[in-house]
């Protein structure tokens, strides 16, 4: 008899050649026999060598399945190896990091040991200069928390790369990661953490994140429209997350935490287009503006997630009526503008 996948290891492929190899043997390199845990990987309309690549992959280890797609996206590479995975958690893995060796199968031992809808481990971040822990979580290890109880008390809503999750979990709410967005995984990890029971947090060494300059990531990435992008994609999160405390039944301070800390994103992001001239110009403000005025997130009204933020909301407030007024001068062409 066929033992049961216990983890699917779901992998994002998208023009990462130099770094797929390493990412795909650190999986195999486990502490755990390849037949209890499987590794989708998606290859999301490469245009290098990585589709070839991955079939060689696939053909080497028996427990990799290959799905190969036109260009998605993230979100839906991601929704993708979803669909197929069989394993009873779920783990996710961008295709140009890496994982410790020997380490995933203890993890996986103390969430089923333990029951946990999510169990997070140790990350670190590296490049050509050295590597570094990657974020704090300010709760003890190895004892159990419900995700309300993380979320009010300083949680940092993390990559869905920091923890595994148990699928059922994950299929009862019905979430998906939602096409096109920057960020989508924290938008993910919004909605689902204030439904999960049991979370634990272990100091297992298991992630090391990819910050090398000889890879693109947006912070150093010098198109204005790829900044432009991500902070559109902020007012979508906004959007999105103040409509799920509008819809679902979580706690009411989860929802008054979560409502404040979207109207500092909001707060932020209208600053950020404000005053950064190297990728934002005041056309894009307007339009910025527009959207969130088309959304009802702008004006901003009520208390942020900080006092600085809170301070600075009506001087924000006030861009909608000086471009309002800029743009009534210049379609009248008045004397007065």
């Amino acid at each position: 008899m066929q033992k049961q996948i216990l983890l699917s290891i779901i992998v994002p492929v998208y023009n990462v050649e130099p770094f797929l190899r390493k990412c795909v043997e650190s999986i195999e390199n486990q502490d755990l026999a390849h037949n209890l845990y499987e590794v989708i990987l998606v290859n999301d309309g490469s245009t290098d060598r990585c589709g070839e690549i991955c079939r060689g992959l696939a053909e080497q280890y028996a427990n990799i399945l290959l799905i190969n797609q036109k260009n998605q996206g993230l979100s839906m590479a991601r929704n993708a190896g979803m669909d197929i995975a069989q394993g009873k958690y779920w783990m996710f893995v961008d295709s140009d990091d890496y994982i410790e060796s020997n380490a995933i199968g203890r993890v996986l031992d103390i969430a089923e040991q333990n029951k946990t809808d999510l169990c997070f481990f140790s990350s670190m971040s590296f490049n050509e200069h050295g590597a570094w822990d990657n974020g704090y979580q300010p709760f003890e290890h190895n004892k159990i928390y419900t995700g309300e109880y993380v979320i009010l008390n300083g949680m940092n809503i993390s990559s869905v790369w920091k923890n595994i999750y148990l699928a059922d979990f994950i299929k009862r709410t019905g979430l998906r990661f939602r096409k096109g967005l920057i960020n989508e995984d924290i938008d993910f990890n919004y909605k689902l953490y204030p439904l999960a029971h049991r979370i634990m947090f272990t100091d297992i060494l298991v992630y090391h994140y990819n910050c090398s300059f000889s890879h693109a990531s947006l912070t150093r990435n010098k198109d204005a429209k790829q900044h432009q992008r991500a902070l559109l994609c902020s007012l979508e999160i906004a959007k999105e997350i103040l409509h799920y405390c509008d819809t679902v039944l979580i706690s009411k301070a989860v929802k008054r935490l979560y409502r404040r800390r979207m109207r500092s994103l909001l707060v932020s992001s209208i600053l950020s287009a404000y005053t950064n001239h190297q990728y934002y110009n005041s056309a894009f403000l307007h339009q910025l503006l527009d959207k969130a005025h088309a959304y009802h997130l702008y004006p901003i009204w009520g208390r942020t997630e900080s006092w600085k933020t809170t301070i600075i909301m009506p001087l924000i407030n006030l861009l909608w009526l000086k471009l309002f007024l800029s743009h009534s001068c210049m379609e009248n062409n008045s004397d007065l503008c």
